[in-house]
Protein backbone atom coordinates (compact mmCIF):
# COMPACT_ATOMS: atom_id res chain seq x y z
CA UNK A 1 0.00 0.00 0.00
CA UNK A 2 2.92 2.36 0.48
CA UNK A 3 3.37 2.85 -3.26
CA UNK A 4 -0.33 3.62 -3.94
CA UNK A 5 -1.25 7.23 -4.51
CA UNK A 6 -5.00 6.70 -4.14
CA UNK A 7 -6.46 4.36 -1.56
CA UNK A 8 -9.78 2.56 -1.47
CA UNK A 9 -11.95 3.10 1.59
CA UNK A 10 -11.27 -0.47 2.71
CA UNK A 11 -7.52 0.21 2.57
CA UNK A 12 -7.93 3.36 4.66
CA UNK A 13 -9.95 1.34 7.18
CA UNK A 14 -7.12 -1.19 7.51
CA UNK A 15 -4.42 1.49 7.71
CA UNK A 16 -6.19 3.39 10.48
CA UNK A 17 -7.79 0.39 12.18
CA UNK A 18 -11.18 2.07 11.91
CA UNK A 19 -14.57 0.83 10.77
CA UNK A 20 -16.09 1.78 7.42
CA UNK A 21 -18.70 3.86 9.24
CA UNK A 22 -16.02 5.83 11.07
CA UNK A 23 -13.98 6.40 7.91
CA UNK A 24 -17.05 7.57 5.99
CA UNK A 25 -17.88 10.00 8.79
CA UNK A 26 -14.29 11.32 8.56
CA UNK A 27 -14.84 11.93 4.86
CA UNK A 28 -17.83 14.14 5.68
CA UNK A 29 -16.05 16.29 8.30
CA UNK A 30 -14.51 19.60 7.29
CA UNK A 31 -11.24 18.66 9.03
CA UNK A 32 -11.45 15.03 7.99
CA UNK A 33 -10.02 13.12 5.07
CA UNK A 34 -10.33 14.66 1.61
CA UNK A 35 -11.22 12.44 -1.31
CA UNK A 36 -10.91 12.33 -5.07
CA UNK A 37 -13.69 11.06 -7.30
CA UNK A 38 -12.67 8.48 -9.89
CA UNK A 39 -15.86 7.81 -11.78
CA UNK A 40 -18.39 6.89 -9.11
CA UNK A 41 -15.72 5.74 -6.66
CA UNK A 42 -14.22 7.83 -3.88
CA UNK A 43 -10.51 7.46 -3.31
CA UNK A 44 -8.39 8.92 -0.53
CA UNK A 45 -4.96 10.24 -1.47
CA UNK A 46 -2.31 8.47 0.62
CA UNK A 47 -0.82 11.88 1.41
CA UNK A 48 -4.15 12.93 2.98
CA UNK A 49 -4.03 9.96 5.34
CA UNK A 50 -0.51 10.93 6.44
CA UNK A 51 -1.56 14.57 6.93
CA UNK A 52 -4.66 13.54 8.91
CA UNK A 53 -2.55 11.33 11.20
CA UNK A 54 -0.01 14.12 11.74
CA UNK A 55 -2.78 16.60 12.56
CA UNK A 56 -4.30 14.18 15.06
CA UNK A 57 -0.89 13.67 16.71
CA UNK A 58 -0.32 17.44 16.87
CA UNK A 59 -3.78 18.00 18.38
CA UNK A 60 -3.16 15.26 20.94
CA UNK A 61 0.16 16.81 21.94
CA UNK A 62 -1.50 20.23 22.35
CA UNK A 63 -4.08 18.72 24.69
CA UNK A 64 -1.30 17.29 26.86
CA UNK A 65 0.41 20.65 27.39
CA UNK A 66 -0.25 22.36 30.75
Amino acid sequence: MDDCLLLRISEVCRMLSLSRTTVYSLLDQSDGLRTVRVGRARRVPASEVRIWIKNRIDASEQEELP
